[in-house]
């Protein structure tokens, strides 16, 4: 006869397997989310040490324009801007003035410059066939009061005709140029006139500038732009 023997196991005391698979359950789940949240302080980390990019500065480069150089034949330029930038007001305002002279006359060359009593300016222009005209120009050069006239007597006068072709042929040098020149050799005072005329068979400009009581007269040849000579004339004398 076989006898069956029953083994018993106790149990610890105030435990219960289903206690038992609970811990174990709660340990297994608490394991991935640790290790998730360890991810992603790493993520985290690494994200905090990139560098933002720095701000790029835009420069925005502004191109200026050059000064420009009036041509000898751009008299519009001259009477809208008073003439040269430099020199006195008084100055600027001969050269505004004979450019609106020469613009009245089309392809004119200047051959004379004077300040009238009243302050305005009277000015000879000849055209390309010798003809001469006379313009009487505002004290600031902006305008024309009077002319374009045609000096008939020196029209019909036909040395005085072929005295005017040939200045107009054998002159390199404008007027702009001639007071340039003079004023290299005379600074100071005011440039009352300017003329073109022969002298001993050559084209020559007569730049006159007062200072005071003081007439000085500076001679330049109107091919090279030499100056050729100063006069002085003093009225006290």
């Amino acid at each position: 006869m076989t006898k069956t023997v029953r083994t018993t196991t106790a149990l610890p005391t105030g435990r219960t397997p289903g206690r038992r698979l609970r811990r174990s359950l709660a340990v297994a789940a608490v394991v991935p989310l640790a290790l998730g949240l360890a991810a992603c302080g790493d993520s985290d980390d690494d994200n905090d040490d990139v560098t933002a990019p720095a701000p790029t500065a835009t420069v925005t480069e502004t191109a200026s324009a050059s000064p420009s150089t009036g041509s000898s034949d751009d008299a519009s330029d001259d009477a809208s801007t008073g003439g040269s930038a430099g020199g006195s007001g008084d100055e600027r305002a001969l050269l505004a003035a004979a450019a609106t002279a020469v613009g009245s006359v089309q392809g004119s060359t200047l051959f004379s410059i004077d300040r009238d009593d009243t302050g305005g300016w009277e000015i000879t222009v000849v055209d390309g066939q010798g003809v001469e005209n006379d313009v009487v120009v505002s004290a600031d050069g902006s305008s024309v009061e009077r002319g374009p006239d045609v000096d008939q007597d020196d029209a019909d006068d036909q040395d005085d005709l072929a005295e005017r072709q040939q200045l107009l042929n054998d002159v390199q040098v404008d007027y702009r140029q001639a007071v340039e020149a003079a004023r290299g050799e005379v600074a100071g005072g005011v440039v009352e006139d300017v003329d073109l005329d022969l002298e001993n068979g050559a084209a020559e400009w007569e730049v006159q500038v007062q200072d005071g009581t003081t007439e000085q007269t500076v001679r330049i040849d109107a091919v090279s732009g030499d100056v050729s000579g100063t006069e002085t004339d003093n009225d006290d004398d």
